[in-house]
């Protein structure tokens, strides 16, 4: 008995740690069961072909212009997402932040490819292996960084339940194991490594810290642009009044030399980037999303679609995020000097991300790249689970409870659908939603309750869906029963 009373002690007062190494061990059998590295079209494909693409150009074919990817191509299986740039140069739309963090895997999968005598070519097993587990390895990392910053404000229990939450029970999860090489499981551990150290600087401004932060805003930058809005967080921690702003800007120019090192480091760390563009555009600063259309429409944001709508929506999708924005009411009063650099960075990072002219970001479970920012989320969902742990009321406890473990059920169920292409990666509906509710499996009918989004229409702010599946499969596109999802004002379009 006193054993058992014991171990209860020290699990308890270990519970972070406990709960990471569920996480480990949970998803570790899904990631090493499934042997997904084996697959004809695994690992490498989608946006990774670009992400990953820089790595065999450099290290294997010596050819950034890409005319490798046009030799052996059924034997090596090279297959790059290139646009023209103005140059008549072949590049890669992406930035090399990806790359950058796979190149320790890339090296081991290539010295695996020769020790084992597979084709070095960069798209056999051995890579697609280490490229697999490089994911992992990241978001463990970002977790046990999360962790120690967490528990400065917050005991065990409610750290140790948010980081359960947050990967089991969200579509991290799916960026983790059945996507590992999409940049969110990467941003999610870069971002969290970074809220660490902002932490670590407004407790020590010094220069170790100064320069972590460098390179760690550097690597965020590097692999996805969009989240320079993460400095906001940097900027915005500890002011808790309109005075707290002088103090902030004080703080600043009393370690000017310091910030001035953090901003040399993020350029430093985009020279290769810079460079890159310059060879093939001719420019040291190109928009490569220019070349697809891509733009964003501020006038109207798809705010409500983006967070409650059936073809992505953040809450329905991931239901237990209800609970980090519900914990945004308790966060003031656990972490004060978090609260309103949270609460505006959200609200900023939704109003932009919700403009983009693809709101629902293509293909994916979910709107896929929120699932960076829930390191930033762990702070407002541990704020409620803490609440909830000292709420006084029996009835409260165990209801509220009980909604929580019903999300994260809810939310490994999605993400159980989504692997098995139940829940759709782009075209879903009210009626598909509600259709392959707790269903394992749909029958074809399923399919004519899709809707594919005309992605040349939305590049123009003009949103409609046609059926692609099932009966309507072949029917010539100006006869297929498409439905107007928004059309926003022409004269907006062309003025």
């Amino acid at each position: 008995m006193k054993v058992l009373i014991s171990s209860l002690k020290y699990l308890i007062r270990n519970f972070s740690v406990f709960a990471i190494a569920l996480v480990f061990i949970y998803s570790g059998i899904d990631i090493f069961s499934s042997h997904r590295w084996t697959g004809k079209n695994a690992i490498i494909q989608s946006d990774v072909t670009g992400y990953y693409g820089y790595l065999p150009a450099v290290f294997i074919y010596k050819d950034i212009s890409l005319k490798f990817r046009l030799l052996d191509e059924n034997k090596h299986r090279v297959k790059i997402w290139s646009d023209p740039s103005p140059t008549g140069k072949r590049m890669i739309r992406y930035t090399i932040g990806q790359a950058v963090m796979l190149s320790p895997f890339f090296l081991m999968g290539h010295a695996a490819a020769h020790l084992l005598g597979y084709d070095p070519s960069g798209y056999t097993v051995p890579y697609k292996y280490f490229l697999a587990l490089s994911s992992f390895i990241y978001l463990i990392l970002g977790l046990f960084a999360l962790r120690k910053v967490l528990l400065r404000y917050f005991e065990e229990i409610p750290v140790g339940i948010t980081l359960i939450l947050i990967t089991l029970g969200t579509n991290l999860f799916t960026y983790y194991t059945q996507e590992p090489c999409m940049t969110h499981a990467y941003n999610f551990a870069l971002i969290s490594i970074f809220i660490l150290y902002t932490d670590n600087w407004h407790k020590n401004p010094g220069w170790k810290n100064s320069v972590m932060i460098g390179i760690i805003t550097g690597l965020i930058t590097l692999v996805r642009p969009f989240n320079i809005l993460v400095v906001l967080v940097f900027i915005l921690y500890g002011i808790t009044s309109f005075r707290g702003i002088i103090d902030k800007a004080r703080l600043f120019l009393q370690h000017s030399p310091k910030i001035i090192t953090v901003i040399s480091i993020v350029f430093l760390i985009w020279i290769p980037q810079f460079l890159y563009w310059k060879y093939t555009t001719g420019h040291y600063l190109y928009y490569a999303y220019g070349s697809a259309g891509g733009s964003f429409f501020f006038r109207h944001p798809h705010i409500i679609e983006g967070l409650f709508g059936y073809r992505k929506g953040v809450f329905l999708y991931n239901p237990v995020l209800v609970f980090a924005f519900l914990g945004l009411i308790w966060l003031k009063r656990y972490n004060s000097k978090f609260f309103y650099a949270s609460v505006i960075f959200l609200c900023v990072f939704i109003y932009i991300l919700f403009s983009w002219w693809s709101w629902w970001y293509g293909g994916g479970f979910s709107i896929r790249t929120f699932a960076d920012i829930y390191g930033i989320l762990a702070f407002p969902m541990t704020a409620f689970l803490t609440w909830l742990w000292y709420q006084k009321s029996g009835i409260v406890r165990i209801v509220l409870s009980l909604l929580v473990a019903g999300t994260l059920l809810q939310g490994q169920f999605y993400n159980w659908q989504y692997a098995k292409t139940i829940l759709h990666w782009s075209d879903m509906t009210k009626e598909a939603f509600w259709y392959m509710m707790w269903k394992k499996k749909v029958g074809p009918e399923y399919k004519e309750l899709l809707c594919q989004m005309d992605s040349d229409l939305a590049k123009k702010g003009i949103y409609i869906c046609c059926p692609r599946y099932g009966k309507y499969k072949d029917m010539p596109k100006e006869e297929k029963p498409c439905k107007e999802i928004q059309d926003i004002s022409m004269h907006y379009i062309t003025k």
